[in-house]
């Protein structure tokens, strides 16, 4: 499986959830989450390719700090060949473990467009700091879903910032500025209207604008 994983150029998506449940789809460590060791063969055999993945699908897995950082590890190591696409929601991923993606994400040469760490209440206003920081020399990333986490408005704000340079004084900052701000980054998740709410009317315009590709007419809104 591995040689097939590593030299396939038809193989574009791998999907892993509700990993080591029973037949019943009752979880025989229900109390625990899972370390990420038995899937490592897998992880090392996707950074041996010769191009990315599109998609990596591990949602709802029990995963844990110790697991996200070896995850992000192995793709450290060749940053291009990072997936695509990564799924991480619905899983037990605290601050430290959100934190093991800072280094990878601020590698100019991370290949991955979007990273859904979405529905893990352990990723606070730290982390949304520290990731905002790291896509600062990220061109790549357009999704970066943190909805259903522990984010608070303090930490939305550091996104707004990242999207659209602000000045101390509160006014948007020169246009030559506004160019040089993070135009990728066009998500940050699905939000119910309660918790949208905590995004600045700013931010989830400066987002929609940025869905639009041509840079120079987001620059100008």
């Amino acid at each position: 499986l591995s040689g097939f994983i590593e030299q396939s150029t038809s193989l574009k998506s791998i999907q892993i959830s509700r990993f080591n449940r029973t037949r019943n789809g009752r979880n025989p460590t229900v109390n625990r989450a899972h370390s990420i060791h038995p899937l490592r063969p897998l992880l090392l055999s996707l950074s041996n390719r010769r191009t990315p993945l599109e998609k990596l699908t591990l949602f709802n897995n029990r995963l844990n700090d110790m697991s996200i950082r070896e995850l992000a590890d192995v793709f450290s190591r060749k940053p291009e060949l990072t997936p695509l696409e990564i799924e991480l929601n619905d899983n037990l991923i605290g601050s430290e473990g959100c934190l093991s993606f800072v280094k990878l994400l601020s590698d100019s040469k991370c290949s991955a467009k979007k990273i859904d760490l979405s529905g893990n209440a352990g990723i606070n206003n730290i982390c949304a700091k520290e990731l905002s920081d790291s896509l600062k020399n990220n061109s790549q990333i357009e999704k970066l879903w943190l909805c259903g986490t522990s984010i608070t408005t303090e930490g939305w704000n550091e996104f707004e910032t990242l999207v659209c340079n602000i000045c101390t004084s509160g006014h948007t900052s020169s246009t030559m500025a506004t160019f040089q701000s993070k135009h990728s980054l066009s998500s940050l998740g699905h939000f119910s209207f309660e918790k949208e709410a905590l995004l600045s009317p700013q931010l989830l315009k400066y987002l929609k604008c940025n869905e639009l590709k041509d840079k120079g007419q987001v620059a100008r809104k």
